[in-house]
């Protein structure tokens, strides 16, 4: 069965604007995705910020609470540490508030990984992002179409 790593940006940025609450429901209508049938993939559910940590929460469970607490920001080294050891594919959910250290880092992974991230953009702030699929959280179903099989 196929893995889909769900991560939301826990960085300070993340705390304006209802960005997590956003992030609340694009992680609950990929679950539902999955749950109603149009994919099937083992889901795990992290939080990224200083560090990448796995939450423990099964998908009929309510959004954990400790994806709420937001502060500092997102650092490259342990994404991309987590990056290289997970398997399947990645969903990252953010504002795209990063630093030129994370979005280099990004783009060097996504170059090695085709086809394994995808960035679900929650929050307003203009951005410009350069060789990464990036959707918007009204966009979350054509994220997941076609690219987890059924």
């Amino acid at each position: 069965m196929a893995q889909l790593q769900i991560v939301v940006d826990t960085s300070g940025s993340m705390a304006e604007g209802g960005k997590m609450l956003i992030a609340r429901g694009v992680v609950r209508a990929i679950e539902q995705y999955f749950r109603f049938g149009y994919a099937a993939a083992e889901i795990r559910l992290l939080a990224a910020g200083k560090e990448v940590r796995e939450i423990p929460w099964t998908p009929d469970e309510e959004y954990p609470a400790c994806l709420f607490e937001v502060g500092g920001s997102l650092d490259a080294v342990a994404l991309a540490a987590f990056l290289n050891e997970t398997s399947g594919q990645v969903v990252l959910i953010s504002d795209v508030a990063w630093d030129s250290a994370v979005m280099k880092m990004l783009q060097r992974w996504n170059l090695s990984h085709p086809g394994c991230l995808r960035v679900l953009k929650v929050g307003v702030e203009k951005s410009l992002v350069r060789g990464l699929e990036v959707f918007s959280a009204e966009d979350v179903l054509e994220l997941l179409d076609d690219w987890i099989e059924a």
